[in-house]
């Protein structure tokens, strides 16, 4: 007897589509490979390479001119403690003495840069070279704009006697320049309110080169609302803002003296005065 045919497969239900809610384990994210350790020998070498090569004393700390001093400080430790920390690796003899001579380098760096005085004689150091190789005028007169950018970096940080320093200079290397004399001006005031006479000197000066100069203007009203000439001081502020009425300074103290002006009537009405 010839055995059964097989039994046809009945199809089953159709399985329920999947819920989008229904967490599917994400692919194992490809890997970068993991990258080769670092090299502490390489790493002092570049290290020890960059302050040896540096130029001047700002570039041995990884600085700049314009690096404030507590940046500065904050330098000197990142590099000193790199150092020392190769150092205590006893590093091959030869390497060894450059170490400690970069080290010794980057001490001089922020002893001189961190000291105000010190610093400004380094610079002043620096300036005389680059003056000397400034040949021509056009030389001088991108000099001259330099030491003026200097000086308003020193005028930022709250130091007007610096400032001046470079400000003289960049009027003795382009003397035809107003900005330099009402930088000048503006920074003996801020030093030595009483040398008031002398600032406006430079201010005036500043005006009689660009009549149009609106900031020298704002100066000479703040220094005679200080001197007590509160006429002289809004007709300065207003001279300003018709030259330049975004000059936001001068119209803050004049509606300050207008101000000021209304109280003083009233109280004059009311005491009779």
């Amino acid at each position: 007897m010839a055995p059964p045919p097989p039994r046809e497969q009945q199809p089953g239900p159709a399985s329920a589509p999947e819920s989008p809610d229904r967490m599917v384990p994400a692919p194992e994210p490809l890997r970068a490979p993991a990258s080769a350790p670092q090299d502490p020998k390489r790493t002092l070498l570049g290290l020890v390479g960059a302050i040896e090569s540096a130029a001047a004393l700002y570039e041995a700390l990884g600085a700049t001119v314009s690096t404030p001093l507590s940046d500065l400080q904050r330098l000197y430790a990142e590099r000193h403690r790199m150092l020392l920390d190769a150092l205590e690796e006893n590093p091959p003899a030869d390497l060894r003495s450059r170490t400690e001579a970069a080290m010794k380098k980057i001490e001089e760096a922020v002893t001189t840069l961190a000291n105000p005085i010190n610093r400004l004689k380094y610079e002043r150091e620096l300036i005389a070279e680059e003056i000397k190789r400034a040949w021509n005028m056009n030389l001088k007169k991108a000099l001259g704009k330099k030491m003026r950018e200097r000086g308003n970096w020193y005028m930022g940080m709250n130091a007007p006697e610096s400032a001046r320093t470079f400000f003289e200079l960049a009027v003795e290397l382009d003397a035809d320049n107003p900005n330099h004399y009402m930088e000048l001006g503006w920074a003996i005031f801020r030093n030595r309110p009483q040398q008031a006479d002398e600032a406006i000197s430079y201010l005036d000066n500043a005006i009689k080169i660009d009549p149009r100069l609106d900031k020298a203007y704002y100066y000479l009203g703040v220094i005679a609302k200080r001197g007590g000439d509160n006429g002289r001081a809004e007709k300065m502020f207003r001279k300003s803002l018709d030259l330049n009425p975004d000059q936001e300074p001068a119209r803050r103290e004049l509606a300050y003296l207008q101000q000021h002006q209304k109280q003083t009537g009233l109280w004059k009405k009311i005491f009779g005065g």
